[in-house]
């Protein structure tokens, strides 16, 4: 006889990245469910249609990471619970979104009291991602992501101090967040 459960699928964190975030990857959480003796987390490129060979097997966890994923591609998933009885009856409720974006390096350019746009390589850049800055002395202006491989965007750099004059402020780090 197989039991049912109900699963509670409640973040997925696709988005905050680094230069050295893990490509092709989806990261979500989930609700455990009482008697689980693990859980299957199956994933599509089709919204509502699940192989029932294709998903991400974990154990007594809430979460994961899906692993080698297409870049530039929307993926939707749903987890089941399953123990030695077997594997619940529904999916939960259905999340979707892109792999995590990546960076390649970027070397620019920048002076202090200045606005530039700067053109960044990488994978997975959503239209109406976000982009945060490590540097409280630059303000991301605009950002457009022109292909899922191309962001462009536009900084000002503030001079430390009023009468200095410009010169190169060293390095900061982006974060690039995918709006899902």
């Amino acid at each position: 006889m197989k039991q049912s459960w109900k699963l509670a699928l409640v973040v997925i964190v696709l988005g905050a990245m680094t230069g050295i975030a893990q490509a092709g990857t989806i990261s979500l959480q989930w609700d455990s469910v009482a008697m689980a003796d693990g859980y299957r987390i199956y994933y599509s490129t089709t919204s509502g249609q699940f192989n029932p060979q294709n998903y991400h097997q974990v154990g007594r966890v809430t979460q994961t990471t899906i692993p080698s994923l297409q870049d530039c591609t929307m993926y939707y998933l749903a987890v089941k619970a399953f123990n030695s009885l077997g594997e619940s009856d529904t999916f939960s409720e259905e999340i979707s979104g892109w792999a995590r974006p990546t960076l390649a390096a970027t070397v620019n350019t920048v002076r202090q009291g200045s606005q530039v746009e700067v053109e960044i390589s990488g994978t997975n850049f959503m239209s109406g991602l976000d982009v945060e800055v490590d540097n409280p002395n630059v303000y991301v202006d605009s950002v457009t992501a022109s292909a899922c491989n191309t962001l462009v965007v536009g900084l000002t750099v503030e001079p430390l101090s009023a009468g200095v004059r410009a010169a190169e402020t060293g390095s900061f780090a982006l974060s690039v967040i995918n709006p899902d």
